[in-house]
């Protein structure tokens, strides 16, 4: 990783590991970002990692707690890239305390193809006002 750049890259991999199609990505895009947190359960991913729903807020939880760490240890202000192969409920109660992180650039995968069959920025928080 470039040790010049300010950009975090967070991969979330509770169904799947995206950390392979994410390396693809980084690399055919030229991101350089300054390291990588890489979030899989111990138990490995699959579909039934996430047992119910207050598992799913416990691990968003665990997860922002570990980027404010980060953020704290390192002194860390860049953006966070987020790569997530998760079911929507951690999804959600992840966006719901998304600010306790910072800037968050968010990528989904492109499942149908029609812009290459990689990742793709979606969105950024927080969201700029709009100027009128």
């Amino acid at each position: 990783m470039d040790p010049q750049s300010v950009d975090l890259v967070v991969t979330v991999g509770l169904t799947h590991d995206p950390l392979p199609m994410v390396k693809s990505y980084i690399a055919k895009t030229r991101m350089k970002p300054h390291t990588r947190l890489s979030a899989l359960p111990t138990t490995g991913p699959a579909s039934a990692s996430v047992q119910c729903g207050r598992h799913a807020v416990e691990l968003a939880e665990q997860l922002v707690d570990r980027i404010a760490q980060y953020r704290a240890e390192f002194g860390f202000d860049g953006v966070v890239h987020l790569f997530m192969a998760v079911p929507n409920a951690f999804a959600f109660f992840l966006g719901q305390r998304l600010t306790r992180v910072g800037r968050v650039k968010l990528y989904e995968y492109d499942f149908e193809g029609q812009h290459g069959g990689s990742y793709e920025s979606s969105l950024d928080f927080p969201v700029a006002p709009e100027t009128v």
